[in-house]
């Protein structure tokens, strides 16, 4: 049959973020849950944590990162996971992992850290919304969060940049060529081509996730059975 099918019955639990990549797929969630796909088969990766997991990325070299409340980080390796706290209490709902060596993840009350390899540390925001979503834009690593807010890091400071909206962006989705897209709570979907800001109609009344399929397009999934599709060649 076609359409939507449930492939495996994994544990209960309140699952908040999916990755997949490389033939494996990852799945987060509440209370350190952290399920993974590989082999042809799922199985559930012991964290030692008990705080949420809000995101999921990769970090190379079969490395897997995810991050959470309390400002917990979990780092996957070769069948192995370690839970390690950052220098914030905040929770963690966003991370952008460009190698294991350069880690950055956002948060709440504008809050951002980064992992060099050897230690995590805070960079500081200015900012007192809450960062939900960062992503690399071409050659820019940007943020997003409550209230439109948009950040671009130059150099070792986060900027403020110019924003298309007031709505809280939630998902962000960036690649080389330096087209950046967002998706708010509210359901909106913008665009930036390297110069400027464009918006998209949406159907949706909210919008939660945002993710890439190298044939579909930018798939964006939300509340009342929504999942919209923008065409990348919309994305001049």
């Amino acid at each position: 049959t076609k359409g939507w099918q449930r492939v495996s019955l994994l544990p209960r639990g309140r699952y908040r973020a999916l990755w997949s990549g490389d033939g494996r797929f990852g799945a987060v969630g509440d209370r350190g849950l952290f399920m993974l796909y590989e082999n042809r088969k799922w199985r559930r990766v012991k964290t030692g944590t008990s705080e949420d997991l809000m995101a999921l990325d990769d970090s190379g070299d079969g490395g897997l990162v995810a991050v959470g409340t309390r400002g917990t980080v979990v780092r996957y390796k070769k069948g192995k996971a370690r839970a390690e706290r950052t220098p914030t209490g905040h929770p963690l709902f966003g991370v952008w992992a460009g190698s294991a060596k350069n880690i950055w993840a956002v948060g709440g009350r504008g809050v951002t850290v980064h992992f060099d390899g050897k230690k995590w540390r805070e960079l500081e925001t200015g900012q007192i919304n809450d960062l939900r979503a960062v992503a690399m834009a071409g050659k820019q690593l940007m943020a997003v969060g409550e209230g439109g807010v948009v950040l671009n890091l130059e150099g070792n400071r986060w900027r403020p940049f110019e924003s298309p909206t007031a709505q809280t962006l939630v998902a962000l989705w960036g690649d080389p060529k330096g087209r950046l897209v967002a998706v708010s709570r509210e359901g909106g979907v913008v665009h930036h081509d390297g110069e400027k800001w464009m918006i998209h109609d949406s159907a949706a009344p909210c919008l939660s996730s945002l993710a890439h399929h190298p044939n579909l397009g930018l798939l964006a999934a939300g509340c009342n059975q929504a999942i919209i599709r923008l065409p990348l060649e919309q994305l001049k």
